[in-house]
């Protein structure tokens, strides 16, 4: 739960520990770029300072502390619509 954690990058760097230790370190690979969706004004897809939640999520923060490539921040409602451009015809 997000209330166990006080920022957004101390949840990402303990999820990322977690699953390390569930693959087994010897089958861990570091993720190199990600984007995450959140709920609020997202600026130059680098920056959210999330309404439903006491939480910034950074792009630059993921890539300085999580040493991760490429970090975007989405909007919540931008991320379901490139979904929905996904989604097949079930027509077809």
């Amino acid at each position: 739960p997000t209330a166990s954690f006080g920022t957004f990058i101390d949840a990402l760097l303990q999820f990322e520990s977690d699953f390390k230790f569930e693959v087994g370190a010897d089958d861990f690979e570091k993720p190199k770029s990600a984007a995450f969706a959140a709920a609020g004004v997202v600026n130059a897809h680098k920056l959210c300072k999330m309404t439903n939640l006491n939480w910034t999520i950074s792009a630059n923060e993921v890539q300085t502390k999580a040493r991760w490539r490429r970090a975007r921040v989405l909007n919540d409602f931008e991320a379901v619509g490139y979904g929905v451009l996904a989604l097949e015809d079930e027509s077809a």
